[in-house]
């Protein structure tokens, strides 16, 4: 029986690091979601001191309510910028050299992850009236 290494995401820089750290057994993918979602949780818990701090870690995209926007709708709006630049990073290079096509997927995914959590905040809130 092979022990498993114990893995260290701050050292997993690239795919062929990634894919080397991935045993028999692993899935490949699983070990990439762990890898990005990490990444994620690290980028969002930076933005959401930036943007929002700890009282209310959606009060920024709730600044989209003074204009008649929805909360949920506001966050489809900046989740759309992302998906609008990377359908254009997948044909052609990044003019802004600091922010890659990954920086954008992973920003995506972390917009995902704040409608997901403003749709269950809502969803308890209708539940408790």
């Amino acid at each position: 029986m092979t022990k498993k290494k114990t893995v260290n995401w701050e050292d997993i820089k690239d795919h062929s690091t990634l894919c080397s750290l991935v045993q028999e057994g692993d899935n490949a993918l699983i070990v990439h979601h762990k890898n990005t979602f990490k990444k994620c949780v690290d980028i969002s818990r930076a933005k959401c001191q930036d943007y929002a701090g700890d009282q209310d870690p959606l009060a920024n995209f709730r600044m989209c309510q003074q204009f008649g926007v929805s909360l949920e709708h506001g966050i489809m709006v900046r989740l759309s910028d992302k998906i609008s630049r990377i359908g254009r990073l997948l044909n052609k290079e990044n003019t802004v050299l600091d922010e890659k096509i990954e920086d954008s997927i992973e920003d995506g995914i972390v917009y995902l992850s704040i409608l997901l959590f403003a749709l269950k905040e809502r969803n308890e809130i209708y539940k408790g009236s």
